[in-house]
């Protein structure tokens, strides 16, 4: 049966159970609000509630939330390693060629940067594999999907080493399966999260894997819905660039830009004529178009997992 904590202190728990508040004991690290299932039975003349054996659907991603937390490497730095002139050297032609094959179909900067490549980019981020493999697409996923690329490499390697083990191939192997891992989470983190939707886009910009930080995500204000889209640019090596576009149904869109660099930030400004243009070329109400002051926030993982770790 469902309780629901109310009150915790120290060992002590309060708990609401078919509308009535009880009070027990318990080792459980619990936090008020904290919902769970119970079985109740008698213990040498005690009652006693355990935690059912049945798990449900946010149990089970819970679960991989706490196995992929610690095991998580971003893609960018994967393939970083990965395209070291010293790692490629230790690689057969085969897997070398798989690499490369994954870098070409990294986003690439131009001077714009469009909607439809973007889309595009997220598209193949990983993000979908799953979903594009119930829709038999496999044949195309080997060749641009990166989570799908992803698991090739690791078979592959996988197969290598059987033969042969190195400090440099072992590291390759770890560090893509922490970034297939990357990406599972960011997976999960939407099914628990449906309003926010968080993707890493690879770019490959000269040579230099970065990545494009993408999140949509929606909520109500006064009973009208509001969508925003935040991104993370990396523009310059140490500098990056945040836009936040912003439309509430029926009205205008803001958009704002967030840098600390000064010389960045005067370029920005000098485009940003242009920019307007833009919106009024593809027909799109602009009401706000500036800089910001004000550093737009992703939304915290703390907040998204929601996790208890419960032991019995």
């Amino acid at each position: 049966m469902p309780i629901q904590v109310t009150h915790t202190r120290a060992n002590q728990v309060s708990f609401n159970l078919n509308g009535q508040t009880y009070q027990a004991q318990t080792q459980l690290d619990l936090k008020p609000n904290d919902r769970l299932n119970v079985n109740v039975h008698e213990h040498n003349g005690k009652i006693r509630l355990s935690l059912t054996t049945a798990s449900t659907s946010n149990d089970a991603i819970k679960t991989l939330y706490r196995q992929l937390l610690p095991t998580q490497t971003p893609i960018q730095q994967t393939l970083s390693f990965l395209t070291q002139p010293q790692v490629m050297q230790q690689l057969p032609a085969g897997l070398q060629a798989q690499i490369s094959l994954l870098i070409e179909h990294l986003l690439r900067p131009q001077p714009t940067l469009d909607g439809k490549r973007l889309q595009l980019a997220l598209a193949n981020s990983g993000m979908f594999f799953e979903k594009n493999l119930t829709q038999a697409e496999t044949a195309r996923l080997s060749q641009s999907d990166i989570k799908a690329q992803l698991f090739k490499l690791q078979h592959g390697l996988e197969n290598l080493t059987r033969s042969q083990t190195t400090a440099t191939l072992t590291q390759a192997l770890t560090l893509i399966s922490q970034s297939i891992n990357k990406i599972s989470l960011t997976q999960l983190e939407q099914l628990e999260n449906q309003q926010q939707n968080l993707a890493i886009i690879p770019v490959n910009d000269n040579n230099r894997i970065t990545a494009i930080q993408l999140e949509i995500r929606q909520k109500q204000i006064y009973k009208r819905l509001q969508w925003e889209v935040i991104l993370s640019l990396s523009l310059k090596k140490d500098d990056d660039v945040l836009c936040k576009l912003s439309w509430i149904e029926e009205d205008f869109f803001n958009c704002l830009f967030y840098v600390e660099d000064d010389e960045l930030s005067f370029t920005i400004q000098q485009q940003l004529p242009e920019l307007k243009c833009l919106f009024d070329d593809a027909g799109l109400a602009l009401n706000m178009l500036q800089l910001s002051v004000t550093k737009p926030q992703f939304s915290q993982n703390s907040k998204k997992l929601g996790l208890i770790d419960v032991k019995i």
